[in-house]
């Protein structure tokens, strides 16, 4: 790899290892208010970015399609946890907190669903292709 693809990716390395470094600090203070939930949703912000950076860094296209997979899993995992997050921060408590578990899961538990039987039915990626040189 030479200097200028690295400098490209200085950026993207410097969020990522930001976001590990937040992502670690709330989970040591996980006993405060909200903090757990917080973790939950950098955790799925720093698989994303380094699902990104990895993504980029790859050369063939099935490498490049789980790297992007992998993105889509740090994606849902946000996703999940950000209302939980809200609602604690608000020091909001949920009522029948199971079944709005249940009604927040079944998209993404769908989406992850197809996204790992891809493979099968091409409905995400129908037709992946290199128009040029990665990066």
């Amino acid at each position: 790899m030479n200097t200028d693809r690295l400098l490209y990716l200085i950026p993207y390395l410097m969020s990522a290892f930001l976001s590990l470094g937040i992502l670690f600090y709330a989970w040591r203070k996980r006993n405060f208010r909200s903090a757990r939930e917080l973790s939950f949703f950098l955790l799925g912000q720093t698989f994303w970015l380094f699902g990104i950076i990895l993504e980029l860094i790859a050369k063939d296209i099935a490498i490049k399609i789980l790297w992007d997979k992998f993105q889509w899993v740090g994606g849902v995992i946000s996703l999940v946890s950000l209302p939980y997050f809200a609602a604690r921060f608000a020091n909001y408590s949920l009522r029948n907190k199971p079944r709005f578990s249940a009604l927040l899961a079944i998209v993404p538990l769908l989406f992850t669903l197809l996204l790992l039987t891809d493979q099968f039915h091409h409905l995400l990626y129908p037709d992946p292709v290199l128009l040029s040189q990665p990066f």
